[in-house]
């Protein structure tokens, strides 16, 4: 107990370094604590996270207006381009058996709808002849011939 007494400035004084060190360490972590916290909050730019949240969700509204938007133009080009001929097929055949080779052709080109045009090439030894006929829903009023009449099929076929 004297050694208490004899010694009770330094052990008063130690045990405040003591307190002081622990301190010292403790506001230490939580400073390290508090800028990682204020790191984590902060982005590179600046600002809170909630201000950038708010951006954030702005900018998804935004995109949301302009995808209905993409999405009206999408439609209004499909509209367009089902009235445009657009499902087309190629037939090639001889015309005439003395030519040797598959020269002559057909080609459908049509709607959505079955409209458009045939055009028909027949090849010859001595001439070529190009005709185009017209065609509502598939058929034509003038009378198509066999080779025609498969390609305006096909065409029809490919329609999606």
């Amino acid at each position: 107990m004297e050694f208490i007494v004899h010694y009770a400035v330094e052990i008063i004084a130690i045990l405040m370094a003591a307190m002081f060190v622990y301190f010292s360490i403790r506001v230490s972590l939580l400073n390290r604590r508090l800028k990682a916290y204020k790191n984590l909050t902060k982005l590179l730019k600046g600002g809170h996270l909630e201000e950038h949240i708010n951006d954030l969700h702005r900018k998804v509204e935004e995109q949301g207006s302009f995808s209905q938007q993409l999405a009206g133009q999408i439609q209004s080009i499909r509209t367009d381009i089902a009235g445009h001929p657009h499902n087309l097929h190629l037939v090639r055949f001889n015309a005439f058996g003395n030519t040797g080779s598959d020269l002559s052709f057909s080609l459908a080109l049509v709607d959505d709808a079955g409209d458009g045009v045939v055009l028909s090439s027949i090849y010859g030894r001595e001439e070529s002849r190009i005709f185009a006929k017209p065609l509502r829903a598939g058929k034509s009023e003038y009378s198509l011939s066999e080779e025609e009449k498969h390609a305006v099929k096909m065409a029809l076929n490919s329609r999606n």
